[in-house]
This record gives structure tokens, C-alpha cells and sequence, in this order.
């Protein structure tokens, strides 16, 4: 939810071209977060399949 509420002002225009916008910002969050669901995803992959075989 936290990429929602960064990207809640997403019609807001910036003067500074340098400034990254609302929106740009909420899609990096979201990304962000997929991609460490992923990992931690792996990681339990990897631990289940490492109790498995020690049992």
C-alpha cells in the first residue's frame, strides 16, 4: 500500500525536470517491494527445500 500513498498526487507537476514526479516515485516503490517478495520468496524456496533433504 505504501506505493499508493506516495503516488497519490500524481497529477502534481514539478518547475525542477530533475525532480522525480509522484507517479514515478510510486512505480519505484512498487517495483522495489516485487522484487523483494521475490527474493524472499526464493529464500523460503531454498530453506524448504533444504529441511527437506536433511530429514
Amino acid at each position: 500500500c505504501s506505493y499508493l500513498l506516495i503516488s497519490f498526487w500524481f497529477a502534481r507537476k514539478y518547475d525542477d525536470p530533475n525532480r522525480i514526479t509522484p507517479k514515478k516515485a510510486g512505480f519505484k516503490a512498487f517495483i522495489t517491494t516485487r522484487v523483494g517478495d521475490a527474493i524472499m520468496f526464493c529464500g523460503m524456496m531454498i530453506l524448504y527445500a533444504a529441511a527437506a533433504f536433511l530429514t
